[in-house]
């Protein structure tokens, strides 16, 4: 007759079993194996987040320096400033698009005087 095992109540029903490999395989299969399943995938889940919260960082990151290196070319242009830095990825690249607000036409190849 099979026995029915908590994890609360495993200790308890090895000890009291009359056959000791029985009540072994049954405390294995009904506590360790949800507990083995349980952990790995709080693994998986831990890698996958830990991934994304690296890329994004590393994101941020690259946004803020690209923010910053166009502010500080901008400034030696009269009148202009950035309005917005976009990070696109495209075909395992990174686009950049920037909106800068001047009152002159800028081109990605003026240079500035």
């Amino acid at each position: 007759m099979p026995v029915i095992v908590t994890p609360a109540k495993a200790w308890v029903h090895v000890t009291a079993a009359t056959s000791g490999q029985d009540s072994q395989v049954l405390c294995f299969r009904s506590v360790l194996v949800p507990r083995a399943i349980a952990v790995a995938l709080f693994v998986i889940l831990a890698v996958h987040l830990t991934n994304t919260f690296l890329q994004t960082v590393g994101r941020s990151l690259l946004q803020t320096n690209i923010r910053t290196a166009l502010r500080r070319e901008l400034a030696e242009i009269p009148g202009a400033r950035l309005n917005e830095v976009t990070l696109l990825p495209r075909q395992g690249k990174t686009t950049v698009l920037a909106v800068v607000r001047s009152p002159q036409t800028l081109s990605p190849s003026r240079s500035h005087p």
